[in-house]
């Protein structure tokens, strides 16, 4: 059974273009907007959200919001994540976010969708949902089969009941993820983690069929080949804990809840085998290269205090979560990888000469793929999956800055164990765009679609925005740019990725919330949101930064056929704060995108004056923007004639007039007051009806630069 939900749509749009040249935040898969800021008479305490939402905006039915995480930034705001849901069930991918301050909201950003069509019951069970998804693996060993890994996960996790074995979970998904469409599968969601051949994924399942609707990956790599041969960090201090008195592990207490490095044993099913030593001090170099897990351990635990003496973060998951990592992985194992839970680092493939790749940066690019897990959760793969390794990278750069304090930062990645990777000062070095859509740039399948590769752009925008630079792009736009330093660009990065992206954000996305970011930290038309937005400028996205406030609106529709006329204006203006609106009418408003209602007949000039203290102020007036016509309903005049003969009909009434054969319309057999029928030989009924048509019109921004992303050259609206 299929059921039509009504659209997802607010009744009024507070919406707030950031900065010059941006557009009005529309809503991807919705009419509900990215990014509402409500003004300060319409704000409202967090407690009373439900009660809001009932009060102002129209619902479909069964929709709902399920809490996924709360958390409090140093600038003393909460922030609340939350998945939207359908009769209960999560629809994948939504999220949004409500910020606020002393308890009441005064933002709101995400995505959602709208126009919801989908079935309501499963038909298969959990187990022939399970039965498909190891069937589409097929795998010749799991996770949950392994000796020792159902252990490891209880240990790791605290949790005595944690498993391996899939747990479906009934959710809400477009085939292929495909969320603009409206038409959504009910699925279950199967976590799959299979050993041999190694894998881990999110596979969706069609609820009714059994068909294979997802697949998402879960093994987030540092995608690296390496070839040096010494430890990476000299002597370190490190936290190990005592056995007993001539006993020591790798294993803290001090920091979240634990941190704990373990010995894969060159395996690809670790169990959690301690490292241990007698004394200490470690200095286990022997021929097993365990010398480098001491360089994990550290990595963990500088990871962990950058995050928490930056941005207050305790773990990755701002409750403590148990940082677990597994030296030697898998036997010639060229990479590293989050799982979903833990790092697991390979020792490098002794045919290539490589060491292991338990360095400071890709630790922290790993430790940085759970942070995104448990804030953005952005999909691993094309544009938001480039933007959650670019974090990766970004992070893991910081990282190494802060543990090694030195006034050069060194802005390459996999150079302590190898050769570079990856650049951020060059990316086109190692085969990365600066530059969106630019050369290099992945439009395939290819490296899930570039997550590794697309990369480049955010990269080259962050050393950009800390380092500065001077040149041009492959649009042929020049840039001239001062850098803030990496303390600002990090902070930037980081609050941009967990306040406000969600898991379908895209490089548009990381524009406009990286400058909302910045405007929270350091004020709205300041130095660093100049250098922000003239930052993705130079690697092509978005334009260029104007300081000063530029006035405009739009509304959908400017003619009305009648009276009440309830019209909602949406404000683009750039870089301004405060507003006041003159509809024509006598009425007014202070909203930023108000809705006002006309109750009389006419045509109305409407003006905006905005505003901001630090940007200045402007105003557009719009003449006989809006006209509300008479329209009154059509009035229709029969005859009597003989039969053969034809009949004359009139019709009054205002707009175009168009006659029909049949109550439910169709081709207008005539149009015009005056119908003269053909012979008629018996009584012959006709339908009339009147028309005001509106003019068509582009909807949303003429650059491909905003918007969801995937636009074409030509195809923008």
């Amino acid at each position: 059974m299929h059921k039509r939900f009504s659209q997802f749509a607010f009744g009024f749009m507070l919406l707030f273009a950031l900065q010059a040249g941006a557009q009005t935040f529309a809503g991807k898969f919705s009419q509900v907007p990215q990014y509402m800021r409500i003004q300060k008479n319409e704000q409202v305490s967090i407690d009373k959200f439900p009660d809001w939402l009932a009060q102002h905006y129209k619902l479909p039915d069964g929709n709902g919001f399920k809490l996924l995480s709360t958390e409090k930034d140093k600038l003393g705001m909460v922030h609340y994540r939350y998945q939207q849901t359908i009769n209960g069930i999560p629809v994948e991918f939504t999220m949004y976010i409500l910020h606020t301050r002393n308890g009441i909201i005064e933002s709101i950003n995400g995505d959602l969708v709208g126009n919801f069509i989908a079935p309501e019951a499963p038909v298969l069970s959990n187990g022939e949902a399970i039965s498909a998804a190891l069937s589409y693996v097929s795998a010749v060993e799991y996770k949950w089969q392994a000796e020792g890994a159902e252990e490891a996960l209880r240990e790791n996790t605290g949790n005595p009941s944690a498993t391996y074995y899939p747990q479906p979970q009934l959710v809400y998904i477009a085939k292929g993820n495909k969320l603009g469409g409206g038409v959504f599968n009910l699925a279950y969601k199967i976590d799959v983690y299979a050993v041999q051949p190694f894998s881990r994924r999110y596979i969706y399942i069609d609820a009714l069929n059994g068909e294979v609707l997802y697949a998402l990956n879960r093994i987030q790599h540092a995608n690296a080949n390496a070839t040096a041969h010494t430890q990476y960090n000299g002597i370190q201090p490190i936290v190990a804990d005592s056995v007993n008195a001539t006993t020591y592990r790798l294993r803290e207490t001090g920091r979240g809840n634990g941190i704990r490095t373990y010995n894969a044993r060159r395996t690809t099913n670790p169990s959690n085998t301690d490292f241990f030593n007698t004394t200490k001090i470690w200095n286990n170099v022997n021929d097993s290269l365990d010398e480098y897990a001491t360089d994990a351990h550290y990595a963990s635990e500088v990871t962990h205090d950058f995050f928490m003496n930056n941005f207050g973060r305790n773990s990755v998951d701002d409750n403590g979560l148990i940082l677990a990592a597994y030296v030697h992985f898998g036997v010639n194992y060229d990479n590293a990888f989050w799982d979903g839970g833990a790092m697991n680092y390979g020792d490098g493939s002794n045919q290539n000469n490589t060491t292991p790749y338990t360095t400071l940066d890709i630790g922290g690019h790993e430790i940085t793929h759970g942070l995104t897990q448990f804030t953005a959760d952005l999909i691993y793969e094309n544009e938001s999956g480039a933007l959650n390794e670019s974090f990766s990278d970004i992070m893991g750069v910081s990282i190494r800055q802060y543990a090694r304090q030195s006034a050069v930062v060194d802005y390459v990645l996999g150079d302590q164990n190898g050769p570079p990777f990856r650049s951020m000062k060059n990316p086109k070095n190692y085969g990365n765009p600066d530059t969106y859509e630019g050369i290099y740039w992945i439009t395939d399948t290819f490296d899930n679609g570039g997550v590794h590769i697309n990369s480049g752009v955010q990269n080259h925008w962050f050393y950009i925005v800390a380092q500065g630079e001077v040149g041009s792009n492959d649009n042929g736009h020049a840039y001239n740019i001062t850098g803030i330093g990496i303390t600002a660009a990090q902070a930037i990065a980081y609050r941009t990725l967990t306040v406000y992206l969600t898991p379908t954000s895209q490089y548009a996305d990381a524009r406009k919330y990286s400058i909302k970011a910045t405007e929270d930290l350091f004020g709205a038309c300041s130095p660093e949101v100049r250098v922000v937005a003239n930052a993705w400028y130079a690697v092509g996205v978005g334009n260029a930064f104007v300081q000063e406030v530029n006035s405009d609106f739009s509304t959908p529709v400017t003619n009305y056929c009648g009276v009440p006329a309830t019209i909602a204006f949406i404000d683009s203006s750039t870089n301004a704060v405060y507003y006041e609106w003159a509809f024509g009418d006598g009425g007014t408003s202070n909203l930023q995108s108000p809705s006002h209602t006309y109750t009389s007949y006419g045509t109305y000039t409407v003006k905006l004056m905005s505003w901001s203290p630090d940007c200045g102020r402007d105003s557009v007036i719009k003449q006989q923007y809006i006209t509300i016509t008479d329209f009154t309903p059509t009035a229709a005049t029969g005859a009597d004639i003989c039969s053969g003969s034809p009949a004359t009909l009139s019709a009054t009434g205002a707009g175009e007039i168009k006659w029909f054969e049949t109550e439910t319309g169709g081709t207008p057999v005539h149009s015009g007051t005056t119908f003269i029928t053909p012979p008629l030989g018996q009584t012959t009924t006709y339908y009339v009806e009147n028309q005001n048509p509106g003019a068509t019109a582009s909807a949303g921004p003429a650059s491909k630069n905003f918007g969801e992303g995937g636009n074409n050259n030509s195809d923008h609206y």
